[in-house]
């Protein structure tokens, strides 16, 4: 594969991965209405904060590379709101609602950390340093985004044996 094919790789996967940000934003969003638990609603500003976050790196990478930044639809972050949307459609109570919206964060943290890891790989490839160490920080704060959801569904949702 060629350097020019890398590139064009790596910006295409800015785009999707900027898309899926907005997305995951707007999903905070409605963590923070629909969740029953003061504490969660503020968790849920945090995501919020940390995908807009993340989508302004991204943006500001396309900018560089002279992309155009809101061309794309990341539909992989797109199914899995809507697998969480069916999940709140299921969910019968308040409990079920919360349970829908940590499993839709999760898996959704899970995607930016695979997403955040191969662009950094592809940024390594490319000698681009300072994305491979932004890269590395941002998948950290998606994995520690993660660690905090377990751990709030461990300690205030899932039944206790």
């Amino acid at each position: 594969m060629s350097k020019q094919a890398v590139e064009k790789w790596h910006i295409a996967g800015f785009q999707a991965v900027h898309s899926a940000c907005q997305q995951g934003s707007e999903a905070a969003q409605t963590m923070q209405q629909k969740s029953t638990d003061s504490d969660r609603k503020q968790f849920a500003s945090q995501v919020k904060e940390t995908m807009d976050r993340h989508g302004n790196t991204l943006a500001d990478y396309l900018k560089d590379a002279g992309a155009p930044v809101d061309s794309a639809h990341d539909e992989i972050m797109d199914g899995i709101n809507r697998g969480t949307k069916l999940m709140l459609e299921a969910a019968v109570d308040p409990a079920s609602t919360d349970i829908a919206l940590l499993s839709g964060g999760t898996v959704a943290a899970n995607y930016f950390v695979t997403a955040f890891k191969k662009s950094g790989t592809l940024a390594q490839l490319l000698g681009i340093e300072e994305q491979v160490a932004e890269f590395s920080k941002m998948t950290d704060e998606q994995q520690q985004l993660i660690d905090r959801y377990n751990a709030i569904a461990n300690s205030t949702i899932y039944p206790r044996r």
